[in-house]
């Protein structure tokens, strides 16, 4: 199951290695924007109304993992972020019931494997999945399986249909870089926001992923999929 494969996926990073056989994250803070600075669509994955989310602040955990992924945990936090599920493409049996239409809080976020292909001195941009966890209906995916970072394959065929989930693009600027490509900023930066993987596929879809079942028998199921436009800014602290 999703989960367990991502439980599996852990690394240590010689970048974040503060010896051989141990790790420090790096302390961020995520910027939720309502509006995706690329291509003036509204966001529907939005903050609470309080502002940033910065690192051991409020309770929050704003980290990039020794896994690679950079990982906003709110379970501990007065904080959360909001999934607005107003626009659905593809809805069946498992979709929760009176789920169209609701905003749902959620306690964690997680961009895989933020760290491919670091440079810290280079701006470059590449593809990777999102999950989002919605407090007690399932999680929020996107997993498309043309990405780059952490590609996707016939191990997770709950997603993906019958739209194609959009790629997550990532686009690295180094700190004090100023260009067209990187606005000004003191700190090393991270933009991440959704785009279709192909033309014909919708631009920010997601999918719903729940569990069916008990003990041994739960299976994770496609539970429909959603427009899911966001914009995030992740920054390092130092």
């Amino acid at each position: 199951m999703f989960r367990t494969a991502l439980a599996g996926l852990a690394a240590t990073v010689c970048a974040l290695a503060a010896g051989p056989n141990s790790c420090t994250p790096i302390p961020v803070q995520w910027t939720v924007f309502g509006v995706n600075q690329i291509n003036n669509q509204t966001s529907l994955l939005t903050e609470d109304g309080k502002g940033t989310y910065i690192n051991n602040q409020s309770g929050v955990s704003a980290t990039i993992a020794c896994n690679q992924d950079a990982i906003l945990a709110l379970d501990k936090s007065t904080r959360s972020v909001v999934l607005n599920f107003t626009q659905p493409l593809y809805t069946d049996s498992h979709t929760p019931a009176g789920l169209t239409g609701k905003a749902i809080t959620a306690n964690s976020v997680n961009v895989r494997n933020i760290l491919y292909l670091y440079s810290a001195t280079t701006p470059y941009t590449f593809t990777t999945t999102l999950s989002v966890s919605p407090i007690n209906i399932g999680w929020f995916r996107m997993l498309s399986l043309a990405e780059a970072a952490s590609p996707q394959t016939a191990d997770f065929p709950m997603a993906n249909n019958p739209n194609m989930d959009a790629l997550v693009n990532v686009q690295h600027c180094p700190a004090n870089s100023s260009s067209s490509t990187c606005p000004a900023s003191s700190h090393e930066t991270w933009y991440v926001y959704p785009v279709p993987t192909s033309q014909t596929d919708p631009p920010s879809v997601g999918t719903l992923i729940v569990d069916i079942g008990k003990g041994n028998t739960v299976t994770d199921v496609n539970a429909g999929q959603f427009a899911m436009p966001f914009y995030f800014v992740i920054s390092k602290l130092n």
